[in-house]
């Protein structure tokens, strides 16, 4: 800023989710903002970020292309995103190791404490009644009198952001696990946020966990040898990194359906997409 030289701003994570950070650095020698999501996009010119431009491709390196290793991975199901228990987000994770996360539930003020529970409940409560992605903005902005460039709405935001991952995964491993025919392979099993080698047990039949693999080196491995490799998004429309990083590999995706796929994909063709976890497991039998 001190120096007024131009820059882009290239943004791969939720932007609603850092909205004070975004504040700070924002200035008049930005010139472009970039968000993989188009309601985003919608949301940052409401604020008054005016300069921001829509560019779904996260990342893709010359490693996501067709390879000829495949052994060692092989497998007909599989899913690669991190997953931790409830019972580990709540009791270890959250006190231990998101300080931000555990002074906004684990405040001294027992009444405040009261309340911030109740939230993060009602939270829980809407994810489980729709069985769908809640917009986490949406709902902190109707729920929460926090102006959204205040940094505790952006702890907010990020500590619904990390639950809903929880929430979203148990009943994708469910779905899965009424396959009988086939066994997800899931990298990035429980806790691998804090110990990237342990591996939890899984609590769902046909769901084995692994390590996370290298985003770099070994991700495209598991898309060339994967029959259908699976896809969620955490954002309110966009396209997650991995359906461009499969798709670059010549792999299949069978991804959750979001708005912004149309225009990138031809759906039914070089994809295939699901709406609801309930369609989930004929299409995997398909």
């Amino acid at each position: 800023r001190e120096a007024g030289i131009p820059l882009v701003l290239l943004w791969y994570d939720n932007p609603l989710r850092y909205l004070a950070t975004i504040a700070s650095v924002y200035a008049d020698n930005v010139l472009l903002l970039t968000t993989i999501d188009s309601k985003c996009l919608l949301e940052l010119k409401t604020l008054g970020f005016n300069r921001v431009g829509y560019f779904p491709i996260w990342r893709l390196t010359s490693n996501f292309q067709p390879a000829l290793s495949k052994e060692g991975m092989r497998c007909e199901l599989s899913f690669s995103g991190g997953h931790m228990s409830r019972e580990y987000f709540e009791t270890v994770y959250v006190p231990r190791y998101a300080p931000p996360f555990s002074r906004l539930l684990f405040c001294e003020n027992e009444q405040k404490r009261r309340v911030r529970w109740a939230l993060l409940e009602r939270f829980i409560a809407l994810r489980r009644d729709t069985c769908r992605h809640v917009d986490v903005y949406d709902f902190l902005r109707a729920n929460v009198g926090i102006n959204p460039l205040e940094p505790s709405f952006g702890c907010w935001s990020d500590l619904l952001m990390q639950y809903q991952k929880i929430l979203e995964r148990e009943p994708l491993f469910e779905a899965v696990g009424s396959v009988p025919e086939v066994t997800l392979q899931v990298y990035g099993g429980a806790d691998v946020v804090l110990h990237k080698r342990e591996v939890m047990a899984a609590a769902w039949d046909r769901v084995r966990f692994h390590p996370a693999l290298d985003r770099r080196t070994e991700l495209q491995r598991l898309y060339n040898a994967t029959e259908i490799n699976l896809g969620l998004s955490q954002f309110p429309r966009a396209v997650h990194n991995r359906y461009f990083e499969c798709a670059a590999c010549g792999g299949f995706m069978l991804g959750e359906y979001k708005e912004d796929l149309d225009g990138l994909f031809e759906v039914g063709q070089e994809i295939v997409c699901f709406h609801d976890l309930q369609e989930l497991p004929e299409l995997i039998r398909f």
